[in-house]
């Protein structure tokens, strides 16, 4: 298996990774069933996953994953004084 950080433009590298090769292990750990699907998660600095989610989203989860980024930018700021 291969991994690739993808750097876009202004963005810092580390925000988009491709993986190639044989994925079952990567996918069993992450539980992803669906090859075929895209998927999203929100890792914090520890490599733990805070939030998940895959295909089209709804409101719902776009608001569950607005409110997991700014909780866990509000830990990671006031973790830092």
């Amino acid at each position: 298996m291969s991994l690739h950080v993808l750097s876009t433009g202004s963005q810092p590298p580390g925000r988009t990774l491709y993986a190639f090769g044989d994925l079952y292990y990567l996918r069993k750990e992450l539980g992803i069933p669906n090859m075929l699907s895209g998927y999203v998660f929100l890792v914090d600095t520890k490599g733990r996953v805070r939030w998940r989610a895959s295909g089209f989203a709804t409101a719902e989860e776009l608001a569950s994953m607005i409110s997991c980024i700014e909780r866990f930018l509000g830990e990671h700021y006031f973790r830092d004084f």
